[in-house]
């Protein structure tokens, strides 16, 4: 008996879907000879899963897109789909792909993201800032490269060029050229090039980090003002405080700039705040007690270089520590030269040179630094007590100075 050749190739057994054998390889194999009334009728009530798996491995660009469209994706007339093409969305209405938009081979588009039967789906932050359904749209003529990965709520502007491997974590601007993880612009194919004026030609990979950590303190720095209106250098929206003093070994609730310097071996007790821009030089020896305010700008040495510059490097190095007590406060670019120790419950004030000891409860300023008065603490209560002798001798008290705030 003879046999058709359509039947001889065709699979023995169930194909996906349920598609008869015979369908399932008229739909593969002989798709030239399918009019366009008679796909959609062969797919009709076949699983939007099926179809996704037939348009991903179907060797022909114009049969993959009917089925893609088939399934809930919306594409352009003249689009590119390329093979592997994994969508997950759903199957709801999330997925845009615009006119004459190339896709090349393994890209992958997230509408629809989540941990599926993980209980971490129970998690607050998962469920709150991870898990997304949100539309993704390749507007016309985009060029999308091979195994790229766009995530949630992304969008690809017209014209523009994703470069193969990137993924793509927010929108892309039209006329652009972008590339990298996470995904930035390196160059506009029309007008301004990107906003980041200092950078210059380079490999893409540096230009789309040197954009990318552009954006990144665009968005720390909005966080920062809208949280505690304040503008902050990048390293400060980056890095953590706290956590410098810890790494430190400094005690609990201290707190220390990352524009500050610290040399050798200083010891800070708990609840103390050090302000932008200082200096504890701890190659002596530098200890400061708890609950101190060190203000932005203030010098702590101990050791200097005076003998040894004035004698063309003869002499040695001149060394000796520095202790700050508990309590104190240091006015703003204070300086204190080696082998002071300042008394608990201090208060210096602004642009002090301190090159002696202060007692206790000592209000002191000047350069070189002079007691001005003294300190009474009674609970949450503090009282300056000014001398006579500085009282007469101005119209008011030595500016303290100020910190910036915790």
């Amino acid at each position: 008996m003879a046999v058709s050749p359509s039947s001889a190739m065709a699979p023995a057994g169930p194909a996906p879907g349920g598609l008869a054998p015979e369908t399932h390889y008229r739909i593969l194999f002989r798709f030239r000879e399918l009019t366009p009334e008679e796909l959609p009728a062969l797919l009709a009530g076949v699983e939007p899963k099926v179809l996704r798996w037939l348009a991903s491995h179907h060797p022909d660009n114009h049969t993959r897109k009917h089925i893609l469209r088939l399934s809930g994706v919306r594409i352009g007339r003249g689009a590119v789909i390329n093979p592997n093409l994994m969508i997950s969305d759903g199957y709801q209405d999330l997925v845009r792909i615009g006119a004459r938009a190339s896709i090349a081979p393994n890209v992958t588009i997230i509408a629809q993201s989540g941990p599926n039967n993980s209980r971490l789906a129970d998690h607050p932050f998962v469920r709150e800032r991870l898990m997304k359904d949100a539309p993704v749209v390749i507007e016309d003529d985009a060029w999308i490269g091979a195994n790229v990965t766009l995530l949630p709520g992304v969008s690809v502007g017209a014209r523009s060029v994703i470069g193969a491997g990137s993924v793509v974590t927010r929108d892309i601007p039209a006329d652009a050229v972008a590339a990298g993880v996470p995904c930035a612009v390196i160059r506009r194919l029309t007008g301004e090039q990107p906003s980041v004026p200092w950078i210059t030609p380079g490999p893409p990979e540096v230009l789309a980090l040197q954009e990318a950590l552009h954006a990144l303190h665009g968005h720390l720095r909005s966080a920062m003002r809208e949280a505690w209106d304040r503008s902050l250098p990048f390293e400060e929206l980056l890095f953590d405080r706290w956590e410098r003093a810890r790494s430190l070994g400094f005690g609990e609730g201290t707190s220390i700039y990352h524009n500050s310097y610290v040399y050798g071996d200083v010891k800070v007790g708990r609840h103390t705040w050090i302000g932008p821009y200082t200096l504890l030089d701890g190659s002596s020896g530098l200890t400061i007690g708890d609950h101190c305010s060190i203000s932005s700008g203030v010098k702590l040495f101990t050791h200097d270089t005076v003998r040894w510059a004035l004698t063309g490097g003869r002499a040695p190095y001149e060394h000796a520590p520095v202790r700050i007590g508990n309590c104190c406060y240091l006015g703003t670019d204070t300086v204190v030269a080696k082998g002071v120790t300042i008394g608990d419950h201090c208060l210096v004030a602004v642009s002090s040179f301190v090159k002696s000891d202060l007692p206790p409860y000592s209000i002191a300023g000047g350069t070189p630094c002079r007691i001005l008065g003294t300190v009474e603490v009674d609970g949450e209560t503090v009282r300056l007590r000014y001398t006579e002798k500085e009282r007469a001798a101005a119209a008011g008290p030595f500016p303290l100075g100020g910190t910036s705030g915790r």
